[in-house]
Order: C-alpha cells, then sequence, then structure tokens
C-alpha cells in the first residue's frame, strides 16, 4: 500500500481528523486511520417497488411526494373518476374525481392540487379543471384552451399548464382563483414532463405535430418561454404528474415515457444546467411520476406489451458522500 510519503508528493492534505465540513472533490489522507478520502462521490440514484396501486390504469392525474401521494381519474376500459392515496407504503381509496376524465394536466401536493384539461368519456377535448384539498374535488373556472396531453407545474396557488393537442404551444396560468392565458410555448408539445413554479418553470421532450419524441426542454421565466437544455433520450407521453422542482427547476426528474422505438424506461435528472442520465425503471412504461430527483413516485401506466399495469416503484435520488478510497 502506498505509504504518505507517495501521496504527499500529490499535494493531498495530511491531518489527523475528517474536515468538518469537506467541500466536494477534496482529498485528504487521514493519519489516524491511515485511509486515503474524498468528498464528493456521487453514489447514483435507484428505483425499488412501492405498494402496488389497487387496480391497473393509466393517465390520470397524479400530485404530492413519494410518501403523500394521490392518483385520480384514468383509463381503465374506459375513463374513471375513482381515486386512491399513497402514505409512503400502500394505498386506500380517495374521494372520487368530479368528471370522468384522463390524459390532463396536474399539479400541487396531496392536500391542495389542480388537475385540468383531459380527455372525456366521449373522447372530447376538455377544458374544464378542479381543485383538490385533501378531501374533495371542486369544480372551477376552465382554461382558455381545451386540450388533453398538456403538463402542468406548480403550487394550487401559482401554477402553470403548457402545450397538449387542443394548441401545442398554448400555455396558462392559474392564479388560485382563475385561468389566464399567458405567452405560447416557444415549440410545440404534447405530453411533456412538467417541473418547477410559474416563475421558474421547465416543460421536458413531449412530441412533435408529427408524433415524434422531441430531445428539448423550454424554460419559462414567468412571463417568457425560452429553449432549454437538451435531454439524454428524446421521449414523450409523460402524462399526468409534474416533478416537484425547486426554483430554477434543478431537481427535476423525468421518467420513462415513449421514445421513436416504444416504451422506454429510462430516467433522466436535470441538475440546473443538463439533463443526466440515472437509474431506470425497472418496468418500461408512461405512467404518473410525482417527487423530484430526491425522492419521487412512479404510478401505473401502460407498458410496453401494450396493457395497463398497477406497478409502483419509488425513487431514491444520487448522493454526494466522502468515501475511502484504495490505494492498492
Amino acid at each position: 500500500m502506498a505509504g504518505y510519503n507517495t501521496i504527499r508528493g500529490l499535494r493531498v492534505k495530511y491531518l489527523s481528523a475528517d474536515p468538518a465540513n469537506p467541500e466536494d472533490g477534496q482529498v485528504w489522507y487521514n493519519s489516524t486511520t491511515g485511509n486515503l478520502r474524498a468528498d464528493g462521490i456521487v453514489v447514483a440514484g435507484s428505483w425499488a417497488s412501492g405498494g402496488n396501486f389497487p387496480d391497473s390504469r393509466r393517465a390520470g392525474f397524479s400530485a404530492g411526494t413519494q410518501t403523500a401521494s394521490f392518483y385520480a381519474g384514468g383509463y381503465i376500459s374506459g375513463t374513471v373518476t375513482s381515486s386512491a392515496e399513497y402514505n409512503g407504503s400502500s394505498w386506500t381509496g380517495g374521494p372520487t374525481l368530479n368528471e370522468s376524465k384522463f390524459l390532463g394536466a396536474c399539479s400541487g401536493i396531496l392536500t391542495a392540487a389542480i388537475a385540468s384539461g383531459g380527455n372525456g368519456p366521449g373522447g372530447s377535448e376538455l377544458a374544464t379543471s378542479a381543485t383538490f384539498n385533501g378531501s374533495s374535488w371542486t369544480a372551477t373556472s376552465a382554461v382558455p384552451v381545451g386540450n388533453q396531453g398538456g403538463s402542468g407545474f406548480g403550487i394550487l396557488a401559482a401554477s402553470v399548464t403548457v402545450g397538449g393537442s387542443g394548441d401545442r404551444d398554448y400555455s396558462a396560468e392559474w392564479n388560485g382563483s382563475s385561468w389566464s392565458a399567458s405567452n405560447n410555448c416557444n415549440v410545440e408539445r404534447y405530453g411533456a414532463g412538467g417541473s418547477g413554479t410559474q416563475t421558474a418553470g421547465l416543460a421536458s421532450g413531449g412530441a412533435n405535430p408529427g408524433g415524434s419524441a422531441k430531445g428539448t426542454s423550454s424554460s419559462y421565466d414567468g412571463t417568457n418561454w425560452t429553449a432549454g437544455a437538451s435531454l439524454v433520450e428524446s421521449k414523450t407521453d409523460m402524462f399526468g404528474g409534474s416533478s416537484l422542482a425547486s426554483a430554477g427547476t434543478s431537481g427535476t426528474l423525468i421518467s420513462g415515457g415513449n421514445n421513436d422505438s416504444g416504451r422506454t424506461g429510462n430516467c433522466q435528472i436535470f441538475n440546473g444546467t443538463a439533463f443526466v442520465t440515472t437509474a431506470s425503471l425497472a418496468t418500461a412504461r408512461y405512467g404518473n411520476q410525482t417527487g423530484n430527483s430526491t425522492s419521487a413516485l412512479f404510478t401505473a401506466g401502460y407498458n410496453a406489451s401494450n396493457a395497463n399495469t398497477n406497478a409502483v416503484e419509488e425513487f431514491t435520488g444520487p448522493v454526494v458522500i466522502t468515501k475511502t478510497l484504495s490505494l492498492s
């Protein structure tokens, strides 16, 4: 094993104890333990099985975190209104959605959310919206354009919906009591992943009008949409949920969906600068994701066998640790 004399030539600090607050990338030799140590080692994220959803469905409305979320509506053999709530290990029945629909936008948390747009029983593109207070759904003002396949992000008091089949570059803001049209997205998107806040949001991927998956993102500053970072993989059909990323959208996670070859289980994180690959879902599918790049939930969906599934997966994000390095 290399000794300190060898290490010292590399200008590695010789310390009797690990530093209290090491900097990312810092390397030092602990003379007490005889170990070469480094901080800023990234351990990749991972997915694990969660409690299965009560039935197999797809493209409903969901919001919340890995330990406190809901899933309402969606499509089984037709559109439904039933819902369930997740506590981090199991699902219990929740209040029914005020109307039967799927393929809409949703944002918020378990006790304060808003769902808008979607596809109704007759196949019509809906402009209806409803708020959820954790106990019941209440119909509220309509969005400016009826559509399906839109994306949502933000909170109940301040959220955004963008894209969809009715008008793919359409965007609207919710102020807590009503919707109003906002500036159009810089590109047309259907089934994009929504994340962030009303003043710092991101729409990632989605489909072109011709149906092919996009490998780009659009950034929203509360007024205008501009080109964002490129995705690692082009993908679409990330319906129904939103990533609870912080302002600036760092912490965005986009999971599963469809690429131009079919279902994908690949997942990506936006770190504030670029999209990077993280652990893949065990089951390739499009479904509903809630949470963020630290802790997320992926519920139900439509798998590679073209069948609904009730599978649930829980994501634990990458972490930065201090690690002992081998000197052999």
